[in-house]
C-alpha cells in the first residue's frame, strides 16, 4: 500500500485510553490487519549521558540499533577522535561485528553554506577496511564543472587512488585500486557530488590524521557537527546470531569520548507495559513509533473509478504522552478523510 500522506492527533493520551482506542477502533473499522513482521517499533533515545546509556535495560527482539556520540565542534578534538578508534578496535568482536563512522560536517572552503547544504568528511572502518569519505554540500551537487575541480585538488593533495575521467560535458570517478563508492552521481555514475575510497592507514593516529589533512584542504574551518556512530553489521555469520542486545550491551561497556549520545533502537514490537517504562525516563526530544494497525477506512466514488482508501495507524509517544499517528494512501481529499476518521475516533489530527 502506497501512503502519501501522514497525520498525528493533537490529543496527548494517556497508556489506558491508548488501549481503549485500539478497541474502539477495531470496532468502527472491522476490515483491519494488525502488524506483521515487516512493521517494527523505533526508538529514539536523544542526549543521553552516559549514566542513561548504562542505565538502559534489555528490551527483546531488538533487530537493529544505532550508537552516536557527539564530539565538540570548536576546537575539534582530534586526541578524542584517535581515543575513540582506539576503544572501537580494542574488543576484536565490536569491529569484526560492526561498522564504524567518524564523521565531520563542515562548511566548504570558499562557500557559505547552512545546516542544510554542508559538506562532510568521514572516515568509515568495517571488515576491517577503512575508507575516508568526502560528501558535498549544495554546491557540489548543482555544479559539477566545480565539483571537478574541488574532487581533482583533493584527490591529487591527499595522494587517493582515484582517477577524474572527462567525458563530453560530465565528468567520472574510477577507482585504482580497492573500492570506489559515488554518492549523488547521476545516470552510469556521472558527476558524482561524493566519493569514498579505500585509503592504506590502519593506525588510529595515521586515519585521523588524514582525515585532518582533509577537512583542512576543503574545510573553511566552520563545523556544523562533529560525531561518530557504531551500527551493526556481519551479524549473519556472527555469534551474537539476532540478538543485537547483546551486541549493544558489550559495545556500552566501554569508555566512550563524547559529550553525548544518541541511540536509535529497531525492535521487533513492545509491550504497553514496556513502552510505557521507556517513556517514564524520557528526555525533551526522545521519542517512540509503534505500529497499531492497518484498516480500510473507506470507498470513494469518483465518476466511474471506485478508489479504496486505507489508513495505517500508529502511536507516537513522547515524554507528555501517547499520540496517534494516521498515513493515509493516495486520496485527492486526504484532509476531508483525516477529519472524517477524527470524529469517528473522538480524535482532532493534523498534517504532519
Amino acid at each position: 500500500m502506497s501512503v502519501d500522506f501522514d497525520y498525528i492527533s493533537t490529543n496527548i493520551l494517556s497508556l489506558s485510553e491508548v488501549e481503549e482506542l485500539e478497541k474502539y477502533t477495531k470496532v468502527q473499522y472491522p476490515e483491519f490487519d494488525l502488524p506483521d513482521e515487516t512493521d517494527k517499533t523505533y526508538v529514539n533515545l536523544c542526549k543521553l549521558n552516559e549514566y542513561r546509556l548504562m542505565e538502559l535495560g534489555e528490551l527483546t527482539g531488538l533487530c537493529d540499533f544505532q550508537l552516536e556520540g557527539y564530539l565538540a565542534k570548536k576546537p575539534l578534538p582530534w586526541e578524542d577522535m584517535v581515543s575513540v578508534i582506539n576503544v572501537y578496535l580494542q574488543n576484536s568482536k565490536v569491529p569484526k561485528y560492526s561498522g564504524f563512522f567518524l564523521d565531520i560536517g563542515c562548511e566548504q572552503k570558499g562557500a557559505k553554506q547552512t545546516k542544510r547544504g554542508y559538506d562532510s568528511v568521514s572516515i568509515r572502518l568495517e571488515k576491517g577496511k577503512c575508507y575516508l569519505y568526502y560528501s558535498g554540500g549544495d554546491r557540489l551537487s548543482t555544479d559539477s564543472v566545480y565539483a571537478k575541480t574541488v574532487f581533482t585538488e583533493y584527490i591529487n593533495v591527499l595522494d587517493l587512488p582515484v582517477a577524474v575521467e572527462e567525458g563530453e560535458g560530465y565528468f567520472k570517478l574510477k577507482g585504482l585500486q580497492g573500492e570506489i563508492r559515488l554518492t549523488g552521481s547521476k545516470l552510469f555514475g556521472k558527476d558524482p557530488s561524493g566519493f569514498a575510497c579505500q585509503i592504506p592507514e590502519t593506525e588510529p593516529a595515521a586515519i585521523v590524521g588524514k582525515l585532518k589533512k582533509a577537512f583542512e584542504l576543503m574545510s573553511s574551518g566552520k563545523v556544523f557537527e562533529c560525531s561518530w556512530r557504531i551500527f551493526p553489521a556481519n551479524l549473519r555469520e556472527s555469534e551474537f546470531e539476532n540478538n543485537q542486545f547483546a551486541l549493544l550491551d558489550l559495545i556500552r561497556q566501554h569508555r566512550w569520548p563524547a559529550i553525548s549520545f544518541d541511540v536509535d533502537l529497531k525492535l521487533e514490537s513492545i509491550s504497553m507495559s514496556d513502552l510505557e517504562g521507556l517513556r517514564k525516563g524520557f528526555g525533551e526530544s526522545d521519542e517512540i513509533f509503534v505500529p497499531m494497525l492497518s484498516t480500510h477506512i473507506k470507498d470513494q466514488v469518483q465518476g466511474n473509478f471506485r478508489d479504496q482508501i486505507y489508513g495505517d495507524f500508529g502511536i507516537r509517544t513522547i515524554q507528555e504522552g501517547h499520540r496517534i499517528t494516521l498515513s493515509l494512501s493516495a486520496t485527492e481529499t486526504p484532509d476531508e478523510i483525516a477529519q472524517e476518521v477524527g470524529q469517528a475516533l473522538k480524535l482532532e489530527f493534523v498534517s504532519e
